[in-house]
């Protein structure tokens, strides 16, 4: 996976990826979860996109939540303005 610029908006498969080989490197996700003070069933549930990462399991990812960012998906229309 290539390294993103500090700030940029990652995807929730991105973070997922980072969550899943960031649990490779420490031998599996019961490991991750233990080093991390985070149990195996929430780290699996993350893995999977049944919950949202917490704010420890961004920490130890080194990511924050940002919920207020928009992006702009199409120009407004007359109406919309």
């Amino acid at each position: 996976m290539s390294l993103r610029h500090p700030g940029q908006p990652l995807s929730a498969a991105d973070v997922r990826h980072r969550l899943l080989e960031a649990c490779a490197r420490a031998g599996g996700q019961r490991a991750w979860g233990h080093l991390h003070g985070v149990s195996d069933s929430h780290v699996s549930d993350c893995l999977r996109g049944h919950r949202r990462p917490g704010p420890t399991v961004l920490a130890a990812l080194g990511l924050r939540r940002a919920d207020d960012v928009f992006h702009t998906t199409a120009e407004p229309t007359d109406a919309d303005q």
